[in-house]
């Protein structure tokens, strides 16, 4: 983005060109102050006058650093000259004052920056849409994404389950994120080294830890003709048998009596008509 203060001069081999910068700890924010072509010999301690009147701080001390990339920031000393400093022309500084006790700091605010991600929720029911979106930090715990996700929804965080996104079938996961999980935000939009900002939620009708604690198993029922009849979903403690599984679908199927389908009436071959033999001519 050029600056807005005019058109820039040709640099020469004496001097260089340097844009500059504030934090303002109090607004948390940095705003572009102009350039300057200062000499490769002079220092930023020699400048400090005119960056002060620049930045609006007059007489306050002020920290610099180097802005070598969008989240990337190096300490600069005031002391050594500007070519020992900066590698390039057109390189930017920041400067900060003194921060109050407590008060977040540049470095602070930049790292803060790089740690922000902004994460897409989606409904698993509708696995395509945009439910909304949230900016956390990566490093937050998978317990507080869960909290997070929870405010948004307006509903208990013990009833709400989270799922991973599925980069092959632009889908969830087939297994929820467990209660248990002591992995960050980082690591869950991650997988095989693919990064992704993509996580499916789903409101539970009772807490997911007591979810955790029981086996759903798909049993389909089929009647003697091999016919898919109905597809029973059976839920039992996990600690259940097969025994305790039978019995459970047994009661499904006393409460859900399944509609037998009709016998089929087998086709009758039809029987073939004789062919009339010849008779032979005397």
């Amino acid at each position: 983005v050029a600056p807005a203060d005019g058109p820039l001069p040709p640099v020469t081999s004496e001097n260089l060109l340097v844009f500059f910068k504030r934090y303002d700890p109090r607004s948390h924010m940095t705003q572009y102050l102009g350039k300057s072509y200062p000499l490769r010999a002079i220092t930023l301690a020699q400048l400090l006058p005119q960056l002060q009147e620049m930045a609006g701080w007059h007489g306050v001390p002020l920290s610099f650093y180097l802005e070598s990339g969008p989240t990337q920031l190096t300490a600069l000393s005031p002391e050594v000259p500007l070519a020992a400093l900066l590698e390039e022309n057109g390189m930017t500084v920041i400067m900060e004052p003194t921060p109050a006790p407590g008060a977040q700091t540049v470095l602070e605010y930049y790292r803060q920056m790089a740690n922000k991600a902004t994460v897409v929720f989606r409904d698993l029911t509708r696995p395509k849409v945009d439910a909304f979106t949230l900016e956390l930090p990566r490093s937050l715990p998978c317990p507080e994404v869960v909290v997070a996700c929870a405010e948004q929804l307006k509903a208990p965080p013990e009833r709400v389950q989270l799922w991973r996104h599925r980069f092959w079938g632009e889908c969830a996961m087939e297994s929820p994120v467990p209660t248990t999980c002591h992995e960050t935000l980082g690591m869950l939009t991650v997988q095989s080294s693919i990064p992704s900002n993509i996580l499916y939620f789903k409101i539970t009708d009772r807490p997911v830890v007591e979810y955790e604690q029981l086996l759903t198993f798909r049993l389909p029922f089929y009647n003697r003709y091999h016919q898919l009849v109905k597809i029973f979903d059976v839920t039992v403690p996990a600690p259940s048998t097969i025994g305790d599984l039978l019995a459970e679908l047994k009661r499904r199927i006393l409460l859900e009596p399944v509609t037998p389908c009709p016998t089929p009436v087998p086709t009758p071959t039809p029987t073939p008509t004789p062919t009339p033999t010849p008779t032979p001519t005397p």
